[in-house]
């Protein structure tokens, strides 16, 4: 979609981990080329190649960038991806050292060092330094003041903790106190709720917007929101101060028209850093989990996907040229324009009764596209081809989701949910009443 010509990190950098960590490594002074890389580009990478075949890579990221790759790994939605953090704990570098777990302790919220301890340490402290614990299993790392029992039914992972904690007090022994004391002042899930709001406010800086933000951004646009937008005398100003996301901006593929946009715009970074905006702001919208790289990856195509039609729609009730469109609305309106009439589709989906489906359950094609159209973000089946016919019939239909991407493909799904499920047909765009949907 976009052009990859190496003329800067972000192109530079284009797809695959591989050719980020050789990009790094190939720069005169690695250290200094990584710090011009986003820290999101940077995780994508480090996912893709595996945490553990990334060591390093994460020995030479910044502080800053540490904390945001922690951020970005430690969350199951709001709930903490404790086998994530874990996976984090044990990755060393080639001499089995303690200098990446050292990076982990500089870059990680304290708060869910705090969770951690409330949820499998046990603390005894004394007065005086006893030469033996009160029960068994106690240890001491500060000659008999503390003992502590690290209660896990996992022993790697009780290693992986007992190992992180002993880190912690020879590198800052008041820190290692305090932070033994914290399930005394604070609850567990008082800890993980302010460490996912700290994550949240870090993550925004860095250009995920915030979820309340993200639902703005992701609000369909009806046919008069829409005209009244590309009617309005001033444009919407939608330039984005954040580095462009390589990995989810840059695809493989034309789409029209916006490919015809594309080849048109001079300043073609302040198009990339919006749209790496509002994919993120998707990705929150729709609770994708950051690790899941191919999910992510598939995600920022249907957002891709939806640009396009959204472009196509802005033609239609417009007599602006492309150009002229982008620049009225941004991307974030031709984002809003593409998803209004995706969004009726998916709902014209959902409104089929079960009783409807149980009458064609024996057309798998039909079921596979009604099932693909019901997701939160919709999509179709790799067999059906754009003009909505079905495609290698003759052998074991491909049922894997594929992004709607334009305004025919749009039109066609369309088509054959009113032809088989009339009852369905009737919804129009959403408004802004469709903010909570999905």
């Amino acid at each position: 979609m976009v052009d990859t010509t190496p003329t800067r990190v972000g192109r530079t950098i284009g797809l695959s981990g591989s050719r980020l960590a050789k990009a790094i490594f190939e720069a005169e002074s690695p250290e200094q080329f990584i710090r011009t890389v986003p820290a999101q580009s940077l995780f994508v990478a480090i996912r893709e190649q595996g945490l553990g075949s990334s060591a390093d890579l994460i020995e030479i990221a910044t502080t800053e960038q540490m904390r945001l790759l922690l951020d970005f790994d430690f969350w199951y939605g709001d709930s903490l991806a404790e086998d994530r953090i874990w996976e984090w704990l044990a990755v060393t570098d080639a001499t089995d050292s303690l200098s990446i777990l050292q990076r982990v302790f500089k870059g990680i919220d304290l708060k869910i060092v705090g969770v951690l301890i409330a949820r499998y340490v046990q603390v005894q402290t004394m007065d005086e330094p006893s030469e033996q614990p009160h029960a068994p299993g106690f240890y001491t790392p500060d000659k008999g003041y503390t003992w502590l029992l690290i209660d896990i039914e996992n022993q790697d992972h009780q290693f992986l903790l007992a190992r992180f904690l002993a880190l912690i007090f020879e590198t800052n022994a008041d820190l290692f106190y305090q932070l033994l004391s914290i399930p005394g002042v604070s609850t567990e899930s008082s800890l993980q709720e302010e460490a996912f709001q700290d994550r949240n406010k870090r993550l925004a800086s860095e250009g995920i917007p915030e979820p309340e933000i993200a639902d703005e951004i992701t609000l369909p646009l009806s046919d008069s929101e829409l005209i009244q937008l590309l009617s309005a005398k001033n444009p919407v100003q939608s330039i984005i101060d954040i580095q462009p996301v390589a990995p989810l901006v840059y695809g493989h593929f034309a789409l029209e028209p916006l490919g015809g946009l594309l080849a048109q715009l001079t300043a073609l970074e302040d198009f990339e850093s919006e749209l790496s905006y509002v994919i993120n702001a998707a990705i929150v919208r729709w609770k994708v989990d950051f690790p899941e790289i191919e999910q992510l990856r598939f995600f920022a195509g249907q957002v891709r996907g939806a640009l396009n039609i959204g472009l196509a729609r802005a033609l239609e009730k417009s007599s602006l040229s492309a150009l002229a469109i982008y620049q009225q609305i941004g991307v974030r309106g031709l984002f809003r324009s593409g998803l209004a009439p995706l969004i009726s589709l998916r709902n014209r989906a959902q409104k089929i009764s079960s009783g409807a489906l149980e009458n064609v359950a024996t057309d798998q094609a039909l079921g596979a596209i009604v099932s693909q159209l019901r997701q939160p973000f919709p999509s179709l089946p790799n067999f059906l081809s754009e003009n909505g016919t079905p495609v290698n019939t003759a052998e074991q239909l491909d049922t894997l989701a594929k992004p709607i991407e334009t305004m025919a493909a749009l039109r066609s799904a369309r088509t054959l949910i009113e032809q088989h499920f009339p009852q369905a047909a009737q919804l129009g765009a959403p408004t802004v009443k469709s903010k909570h949907e999905g």
